[in-house]
């Protein structure tokens, strides 16, 4: 049994450099040219032009100003105050009383 061991450890030590040995690194392939009919890269100023933009509060609030006009705009800010009053009213009558839950 001896010989046995004795035999695969000398083969481990013979292959053992082989195994480490390092192949020659595989050269990366250099992309195809263009053709000379290829449209150019677009600018970054280009493509910055053509993404959505998340308008402001200010904004939105102008543009609301413009196609309602003033006085209807403050028609509904008027009724969405009283829409927050009878809100809250309803929540302070409905809570649970004492802090209980």
């Amino acid at each position: 049994m001896s010989t046995l061991k004795s035999a695969i450890l000398t083969l481990c030590l013979l292959l053992a450099p082989a195994a480490l040995a390092q192949t020659p690194p595989v050269p990366t392939p250099t992309p195809p040219p263009a053709p000379a009919n290829a449209t150019p890269a677009v600018p970054p100023q280009e493509i910055e032009a053509t993404r959505h933009h998340q308008p402001t509060q200010a904004d939105v609030n102008a543009l609301e100003a413009q196609r309602l006009g003033k006085g209807q705009l403050q028609q509904q800010s008027h009724d969405q105050a009283d829409v927050d009053k009878l809100y809250d009213q309803l929540m302070r009558e409905t809570a649970p009383k004492n802090g209980a839950h």
